[in-house]
Parts: C-alpha cells; structure tokens; sequence
C-alpha cells in the first residue's frame, strides 16, 4: 500500500469514527476541519480519539505528541499516524 493509499484508508476511518462517535449534532467534517481550536472536538473527545487510534491503527500515542500541529484535522492526525508507523512506533 503506497502512502497516498495508507493515509486514503486512515483518513476514511477516522472520520466515520469522528463523525458517528464523536461529533455531537449534524456537522459538516472533512480532513481538513479544525477539529480542536474551532471546538468541534473537546479534550474528553480527544481521550476517545486517542484510544480509537491507538486500538485501531496498533500504535501508542505518546502524550508529548498531542499537539494540535498532529491532531487539528484529519489530514494531520493521518500524517502523525504515517510518520509514526514508519518509525515504528506501533
């Protein structure tokens, strides 16, 4: 699976996830949504992302890398996921 297949796929899970199991209320949410700094997500929220990605994508977030440069959108939480799985970080 080359890269713009992987993060294709990734970016499709996270947001059925996002969109079915955390967004409260009809949203328009695409990768490139502010997810935190324009409140669509909470940081409650993010604990549940954070377990879903770490469950679904075999990876450990480490807590210094959640920053809102790798989870304010999907197309930056895919890129984290990518740069993480190729460093081994699973």
């Amino acid at each position: 699976m080359n890269n713009a297949t992987g993060e294709a796929a990734i970016s499709a899970v996270l947001l059925d996830f996002i969109r079915v199991d955390l967004v409260d209320g009809p949203q328009e949410i695409d990768a490139e949504t502010a997810l935190f700094s324009s409140r669509v997500l909470d940081s409650i929220k993010l604990l549940d992302l954070v377990n879903f990605m770490e469950s679904e994508f075999r990876m450990k977030v480490r807590p210094m890398e959640i920053v809102m440069e790798n989870f304010d959108s999907v197309a930056r939480i895919c890129g984290y996921v990518r740069r993480t799985q190729e460093r081994g970080q699973t």
